[in-house]
């Protein structure tokens, strides 16, 4: 699999604090394949910043969320 740098979510990591919350309309917005988008978001998790996906009903900040 090909390695794209993603300046992005870089500048996003940088700029994000533990607390925050990422909102993305679809996880294909994170990520062009489920294992990618599943991949990236663990630096999020990691860095105890939330994830919201509305079309995939994901809410990471609640108690229920994925």
């Amino acid at each position: 699999m090909a390695e794209f740098e993603r300046p992005g979510l870089a500048a996003l990591l940088d700029y994000a604090r533990e607390g925050d919350t990422l909102c993305v309309v679809r996880l294909d917005r994170l990520g062009r394949s489920p294992a990618r988008a599943d991949r990236d978001r663990r630096p999020l998790k990691d860095s105890g910043i939330g994830m919201m996906s509305l079309e995939e009903n994901l809410d990471t900040t609640s108690a229920a969320g994925s």
